[in-house]
């Protein structure tokens, strides 16, 4: 069967260059236990011999052409949303492709199909369909109800949502991030000059696929380097490069602390929170003495947690918040607790720039909880430190 897969690529050798390249970065694997047509991840390219022997040849050509796609816009590799079953991710990539590329024998999902609008990328998607997931899901009960009325059974029509919920998830099964293949990928796209049939819509989606959006975790390295500190202690029990043991070696003891504010006003979601605690026991495991944590909105609160305690904490921490937000509160209690090297934020952004004892720029991190709240403040914020978004 896979003989018609290769008539495809002998006919896109010719006029669908771009395509043609961008499957050449896979392996083409036959399965014929899956349940799907055909999906894509981890470097190969599956398909069910006998279901694709039920399509046409014009049906078979575009769904490996749509597959190509979901490849050249990354989304079986890219940065995975925390949480997101697989059938929310291939609708979530569907949701991007759809406004930009028509298929003519199957139909993709459409923002439209779920009240949300077009042009945004694919993690934002994947969370909105999650929420949407979680809200149907409080009625499953109720999602296909069959009756019987004089001998005819009628069956309610399903919301797109709930078609979302049972269908498979065979589709995206396989989709995990993969750096390496992300680089590939956009060496590839950035090579191309011929795009042959691909509409200029679907090759601008692609091509903004490819722009670098702002990876916290670059940025959460970087700091977290810059403000491990280390205190030198001399000692005998380790070899002097140059002396050897004529002379004292010496070791770093990591000595950091850390002090981690948190809006708790009520306008970031539990998500978020659970994202953000998470990151931060990752990304400062090592190197740091202890790391605490702080709850703001106009006022701070009381209690000061370790940060393992904190994590605990999170499913109460939107409770917390009676509205309004100071940024300067949170500046002026890191100045009068000098005990600690550095300070991150963790916010929505939507507050009074401090203006008063501001830390270096090099030891100030604000993390913003999602990227339009990120593009609304950047400017500002980032004139006084490091500034990245999680969501």
């Amino acid at each position: 069967m896979s003989q018609r897969i290769s008539k495809i690529l002998e006919q896109w050798s010719l006029r669908e260059p771009a395509l043609t390249s961008i499957y050449y970065t896979h392996t083409l694997v036959e399965n014929g236990s899956m349940k799907c047509y055909m999906r894509v991840g981890k470097r190969k390219i599956e398909f069910n011999p006998e279901l694709i022997n039920l399509l046409s040849d014009p049906a078979l050509e575009e769904k490996l052409k749509a597959t190509v796609l979901r490849i050249c816009l990354k989304h079986p590799y890219e940065r995975q949303p925390y949480g997101c079953s697989a059938n929310v991710l291939k609708a979530a990539s569907d949701l991007v492709l759809a406004p930009v590329y028509t298929l003519k024998f199957a139909r993709l999902y459409h923002p439209n199909d779920f009240g949300l609008p077009v042009k945004k990328h694919f993690e934002w998607y994947a969370y909105k369909l999650m929420d949407q997931v979680k809200d149907a899901m409080k009625n499953i009960s109720g999602i296909i109800k069959v009756g019987l009325d004089d001998g005819n059974v009628n069956v309610r029509e399903l919301t797109p949502i709930e078609q979302l919920i049972l269908e498979g998830m065979e589709e995206a099964e396989l989709w995990e991030e993969d750096e390496e293949m992300q680089q590939e990928i956009k060496e590839r796209i950035e090579q191309i000059t011929n795009w042959g049939s691909i509409p200029h819509d679907t090759q601008e989606a692609i091509m903004v696929a490819q722009q670098g959006r702002i990876d916290y975790r670059k940025i959460l390295r970087a700091f977290s380097t810059s403000v491990v500190s280390s205190e030198r202690v001399f000692t005998r029990m380790r070899l002097n490069r140059r002396l050897g043991y004529k002379a004292m070696g010496s070791k770093h003891d990591m000595e950091s602390r850390l002090l981690v504010a948190v809006d708790v006003s009520g306008s970031v979601e539990n998500r978020a929170f659970a994202k953000f605690f998470r990151i931060i026991t990752h990304f400062f495991r090592y190197g740091v003495e202890s790391t605490d944590v702080i709850q703001f909105d106009c006022e701070i609160k009381k209690e000061v947690l370790p940060l393992n305690k904190a994590s605990e904490k999170l499913k109460e921490f939107n409770r917390l918040g009676n509205g309004g937000t100071d940024f300067q509160i949170v500046v002026d209690y890191y100045h009068k607790h000098r005990n600690y090297d550095a300070l991150i934020i963790f916010t929505d952004g939507y507050a009074g720039v401090p203006s008063e004892n501001l830390p270096p720029r090099s030891k100030l991190l604000w993390i913003i909880d999602t990227e339009d709240n990120y593009n609304h403040v950047k400017d500002e914020l980032s004139l006084l430190g490091r500034i990245c978004f999680i969501m």
